[in-house]
This record gives structure tokens, sequence and C-alpha cells, in this order.
């Protein structure tokens, strides 16, 4: 017979394995958002690897158990159960999960066995607990909680500037001490450049005093008749001009 080709790349055991009643911490391999085959309910099937046993199965390590969690109004316990254990908030309105993010995450189940299916018992999840490393964390005070994975159903403002105009009634208002400015401080007055020192103009030359032109008889003569009349305002003497030789 010619050998034939199985692909099993996409193959997941929706039954999982069986273990014994006990508490195991797991990890969530795996998630898949869809409908039950009967009734078409929503759910979340998940799968989840036992890393640890705290207690039940010795052999239980590395097996890997499924559960169904129903997204209806009397099984969302259950879901909120998970988040919890996870370390998830899980706030009382409507928000988004994004179910792949919880891929990875650790937490603690508690196991028990299902009614027989096809003759073979199944494993069933009771419960969900945080890990002992998980509540050591949070009493080391380490509370990071990844609120990212979620998205609050939040109504748009009514305008587009309403997110302004809400961070700006947030401003803190000013006292009245922060409001007065203080004063500018006094305006130093520039400091003139002293003008430099003009040299001092050359002493003026004396003007040489001309030495007197000899003077000739006639005008000796007038000179002395003038001396004559200031005389003659005293006495009675007269000179004759005519008499002088010219």
């Amino acid at each position: 017979m010619a050998s034939i080709t199985i692909d099993l790349s996409t193959y997941k055991d929706r039954f999982g394995a069986y273990v014994q009643p006990g508490r195991y911490t797991v990890q969530l391999e795996d998630i898949e958002h869809g409908v039950s085959s009967g009734k078409k309910t929503p759910q979340l099937e998940v799968w989840l690897r036992i890393l640890n046993v705290v207690e039940g199965d010795e052999d239980a390590k590395g097996k890997t158990i499924t559960d169904r969690l129903y997204l209806t109004d009397n099984s969302m316990f259950r879901l909120v159960g998970m988040l919890d254990a996870i370390g998830l908030p899980t706030p009382r309105k409507k928000f988004q999960l994004d179910p792949q993010k919880l891929v990875g995450r650790i937490f603690d189940v508690v196991c028990d066995d299902d009614e027989p299916y096809n003759n073979r018992v199944r494993t069933r999840v009771t419960g969900f607990e945080k890990t002992k490393k998980i509540v050591a964390a949070a009493a080391a005070g380490d509370t990071d909680t990844d609120d990212e994975d979620f998205e609050e159903d939040v109504p748009e403002p009514a305008n587009a500037h309403g997110e302004l105009n809400d961070q700006v009634d947030d401003l803190p208002e000013l006292d009245e001490a922060d409001e007065e400015l203080p004063e500018p401080p006094a305006a130093t007055p520039p400091v003139k450049k002293a003008a430099p020192a003009q040299k001092a103009a050359p002493a003026a030359e004396p003007t040489p005093t001309p030495e007197p032109e000899e003077l000739s008889e006639v005008e000796q003569a007038l000179i002395a008749g003038n001396d004559a009349d200031e005389d003659d305002e005293d006495g009675d003497d007269t000179y004759d001009l005519d008499s002088l030789e010219i």
C-alpha cells in the first residue's frame, strides 16, 4: 500500500488529556472564539498546558487539558474567574477583550472528573486560582495587570473640541499671589563714553609791532600845530603856518 500524506499542522485535540483531580499550574496555550456545535452558543475554547503540579497527578506535567467558557449571562462567571486568576481587571461594564492577548498567561486550575463520554472519563475544570508566584508578586507590590488588553466602550465627545475643553477645565486655578507679576528690575542708565580730549590749539604768535615810519617836516609841523592848539586853550600863543618852510 502506498504511503499517504497526513497534515497535522492544524490539528487540535478538542477532547483534552485526562488528569487526576487536583490543582495544577497551567499556561494558556491557545484560545478560539466560536459557537458550540449543538445550540450554537457563543463560547471561548481554551487549551491549557500543565506546567506544575500543585496537588494531584505527578505525571500530569506537560499534558494539555481543554475547557469551554460559554459567553452567556448564566455562565459568564467562569470567564470572570479566569480573568481574575490571570490578574486582569473585570470592570462591571462593557469592554473590548482581545482573546489572543490571553495566550501565554499563567494561572492555576482546579480539576475534577467529568461525566464519562463514550466510556471515557474527561477532566473538567471547576475553578480558577492565582498561582503562588502571582500572589507573591502582589504581596511584594507588583500589581501590573496589563490594562492594555482591554478597551472600554467609551462614548465619543459630542464635538471635536470636547477633549480639549476637558483638558482646559482640568487646569488648576491660579492663586491671587500667582497672578501678581514681579516688578521688572530698574533699568540701568547707559554709561556715556567720555569724549576724547581735544588737543590744545597752538598759542598764537604775537603780532609784531610795526616800527613807526619817519615823519616828514610837514607832518611834524601838523602834529606840533595840534599840540599848540591844545596849549592855546590855556594861553595866547599862536603859530603862523605860512612862516614855515615846506
